[in-house]
């Protein structure tokens, strides 16, 4: 498994990741949505907009997972989420996001990834 940051060329292929994300987000408060592809592009683009690092775990060429870390003021560093599709949890790809996102905290100088 690889992570690589990604850039607004992959939109279309995370983006699947991220409806789901929503819709497993939603169903955890008993909330019956649908995916929506298009939230979900436009929801990874204002990340990207806004130069939020954004990751994603490969595994030979498919896209496992994604997070996302948000920065305020070089000064505190959130994951503002983190996802891996359900046939590929358990696998590790997780841990790597999260391991890319203690980087990214680490590269700004701080300890705490929020």
């Amino acid at each position: 498994m690889t992570i690589q940051r990604i850039d607004i060329c992959e939109i279309g292929e995370i983006a699947p990741l991220t409806a789901r994300f929503r819709v497993e987000l939603d169903a955890l408060k008993n909330i019956s949505s649908a995916e929506n592809l298009q939230s979900a592009r436009d929801e990874l683009a204002e990340y990207l907009r806004k130069g939020y690092p954004v990751f994603t775990c490969r595994k030979d060429g498919e896209a496992l997972g994604y997070c996302v870390c948000r920065t305020e003021d070089d000064a505190v560093i959130w994951l503002e989420s983190l996802y891996v599709k359900q046939d590929a949890r358990r696998t590790g790809a997780a841990s790597l996001l999260f391991r890319a996102a203690e980087d990214v905290a680490r590269s700004y100088g701080q300890d705490t990834l929020y």
